[in-house]
């Protein structure tokens, strides 16, 4: 089966994420902003603390930015070979990239990065929900058990 093209662009995207989270989270242990200019009026609630969260709070925000980027990455690379396990594991990443955005907005602001993810967060999820999209998964993961001499209901 020919591969969508709105698929290759997931694909992409998701690498692309991916490493983005991945230096976010490097940026963060080391204390360096990447992209933190504050879009929001009210910063938020975590900024009005201050240093409250202390180097805990830190660490716990770089573990999860490296967990989502690394997540990303094998999205992507799932996504792009249309393995049929990567539509139900971009679908939960992708409310799991959701979830976090709106809570980090919530309680330190919103930056045009988490403004950025929770928008391509949205709308990958809205394209992996697609027929065709779907479908494609579905056939990819058909045609590999195919290939390698196994029947349709054994996977790979």
């Amino acid at each position: 089966m020919k591969r969508l093209h709105g698929l290759r662009a997931v694909a992409f995207l998701a690498l692309v994420a991916g490493i983005l989270n991945i230096a976010d989270g490097v940026a963060l242990i080391a204390n360096v902003a990447l992209v933190e200019q504050p879009l929001a009026a009210t910063p938020g609630l975590l900024h009005s603390i201050g240093a409250a969260s202390g180097v805990g709070g830190s660490i716990n925000s770089w573990a999860l930015s490296v967990t989502v980027g690394a997540a990303s990455l094998v999205f992507g690379v799932g996504a792009w070979l249309t393995r049929a396990w990567a539509w139900g594991y971009g679908v939960t990443l992708q409310w799991v990239v959701m979830i976090m955005t709106v809570s980090l907005m919530s309680l330190d602001g919103v930056t045009p990065l988490r403004f950025a993810m929770f928008t391509l967060a949205v709308a990958t999820l809205l394209y992996l929900h697609g027929a065709y999209v779907r479908d494609a998964f579905e056939a990819g993961g058909r045609s590999r058990g195919r290939r390698h001499g196994l029947r349709q209901d054994e996977s790979v």
